[in-house]
């Protein structure tokens, strides 16, 4: 069965006045209702959606200037994007995606990577 998809972007502040933004890409099954959060990131200043085919959102958010890209293009069915790569060490998360992508250049700290994170 195929579904018709919207996909939504949302910012959420933290942090107070010293904090930041993180943009979530939300995709609803219109159909069902089901909403699932396929995409977490800090805001740079370049932010947009669109739609590459009925299951592929590209998501762009980047600063240049800075030398900071977020960009990605995820099959909604199957991946996941948070920056951090927290949603790619959660047991729970892993089950429910087949691909877990994170910021390469966000440092890990030691002991995740020595449990192998």
């Amino acid at each position: 069965m195929c579904y018709e998809l919207n996909a939504s972007a949302y910012y959420l502040n933290y942090g107070g006045a010293a904090g930041g933004v993180l943009y979530i890409v939300e995709v609803e099954q219109i159909q069902t209702g089901d909403k699932i959060k396929v995409y977490s990131s800090e805001h740079k200043d370049d932010f947009s959606l669109s739609w590459k085919s009925s299951d592929i959102l590209s998501i762009k958010n980047e600063t240049p200037k800075y030398n900071e890209y977020r960009n990605i293009e995820l099959n909604v069915n199957t991946d996941i994007y948070e920056e951090s790569g927290a949603a790619c060490r959660s047991l729970l998360l892993k089950e429910k995606f087949e691909n877990c992508y994170y910021a390469e250049d966000i440092k890990v700290p030691l002991i995740y990577k020595l449990l192998g994170f």
